[in-house]
């Protein structure tokens, strides 16, 4: 018999001068999303907000994960910033680059 496996997400933010890197790890479910959202908001309140969220250790994304991210970066747009994605895109409009060096200079352009 096989156990369920409890879904799980780890959040670290680390801030390159105005620009939050949030490295997620887990499960990005609506079960984990209270681990996401505050640190998502917190790094969004910056003025402009200026994000790269790596999402490379992403086991499993449901609709309820990839709506927040796609609201994210659509906040973080409408506030004259940006949200750069590595790794999982949860939807086609959502900027993505191969790696957080990569985000992080196309941060720099903005």
């Amino acid at each position: 018999m096989r156990l369920k496996r409890r879904p799980h997400l780890t959040v670290q933010s680390r801030n390159f001068g105005p620009v939050t890197v949030l490295t997620l790890a887990g499960d990005l479910t609506e079960a984990t999303l209270t681990s996401l959202s505050e640190t998502l908001a917190k790094a969004l309140s910056r003025i402009p907000p200026l994000v790269v969220l790596d999402s490379r250790q992403i086991h499993t994304i449901d609709r309820a994960g990839g709506s927040l991210l796609v609201s994210a970066a659509g906040h973080a747009r409408s506030s004259g910033g940006q949200l750069i994605g590595v790794g999982v895109a949860p939807s086609a409009d959502f900027e993505m680059a191969s790696s957080v060096e990569k985000a992080l200079v196309a941060m720099r352009r903005h």
